[in-house]
């Protein structure tokens, strides 16, 4: 998904946020669904690093290395701490974009936030 909305911004995606004098309005492919389909992705991207590593049968759960208490802890916190920033980033910086987008580009932004009324997670939020 985070893949897909990256070729689907092209030139205007960028990890820092800004608006540049360029600047359209993307409506499209996995945009007019949420407003914020890269942070669904690294939300989902998250959960799947923690289900795939911890999972029983994974390299992790079957080598042996959780055995380690200093391993284990250090697992468990890399974990939490990653999916934590993840959900962090995903529920606060939606928010901040919407804003930018609002004072740059106005009525289309607003016209556009009617119609498709989620942030992240269609029917939610």
């Amino acid at each position: 998904l985070r893949l897909y909305c990256i070729l689907t911004l092209g030139k205007l995606w960028s990890y820092h946020l800004s608006v540049r004098k360029e600047h359209r309005l993307v409506t499209s492919g996995p945009y007019s669904v949420v407003r914020h389909p890269s942070y669904t992705g690294l939300l989902l991207q998250s959960a799947g690093a923690v289900i795939m590593y911890g999972s029983q049968g994974s390299w992790m759960r079957q080598s042996g290395i959780l055995q380690v208490p200093f391993i284990k802890v250090l697992a468990v916190t890399g974990f939490f701490v990653s999916t934590t920033l993840c959900a962090w980033i995903s529920i606060n910086r939606p928010a901040v974009e919407d804003q930018m987008l609002q004072r740059a580009l106005g009525k289309e932004w607003e016209n556009w936030a009617k119609k498709v009324r989620y942030r992240l997670i269609p029917g939610v939020y």
